[in-house]
């Protein structure tokens, strides 16, 4: 997947396809409501234990997806070292999701929060090495800090 002119360096803002941005945000508007909810409380008979169980179960769906980015990734993959790599943190974040919605609720969203900053640290190097197309890099930035920053403001409701 090389961009080798683009290697290491972060892309404008521009850079980043119109569609890919504008569904990452259409993808953020789960994390936003249910971060509104439970502040503003019961709402239309929807209490904060369900709130919560669905803002972990969209968490841990959207950590899967993230996960198998890294899936596709190594079905491109030219050697074994990079295909092999792929697939092993592909599962991670699956996993990790898993085993967050387990967790209380209060437990749950700082575990997810904590996996999806380590997952766009992970995705931001992997593109800027070249491993990813550049833009997703810029991508990643934007919606780790979207989604960490939402995921925080619904854990201080709890």
């Amino acid at each position: 997947m090389a961009t080798s002119s683009n290697t290491g360096r972060l892309p404008s803002a521009r850079g980043v396809p119109h569609l890919a941005r504008t569904l990452s945000l259409a993808g953020a508007i789960p994390f936003v409501a249910g971060a509104v909810l439970l502040w503003v409380g019961n709402v239309g008979g929807l209490s904060g234990d369900f709130v919560s169980g669905a803002l972990k179960g969209y968490s841990a769906v959207i950590l899967s997806f993230l996960g198998g980015v890294h899936w596709g990734l190594a079905l491109s993959a030219r050697d074994t070292t990079a295909r092999d790599r792929e697939l092993l943190f592909s599962i991670v974040p699956v996993l990790v999701g898993w085993i967050a919605i387990l967790f209380a609720s209060k437990t749950a969203l700082m575990v997810l929060t904590i996996a999806f900053l380590l997952q766009g640290l992970f995705d931001i190097w992997m593109a800027l090495r070249d491993h990813a197309p550049n833009w997703y890099a810029r991508l990643r930035i934007e919606m780790t800090a979207i989604v960490c920053v939402v995921l925080l403001i619904a854990w201080a409701a709890l």
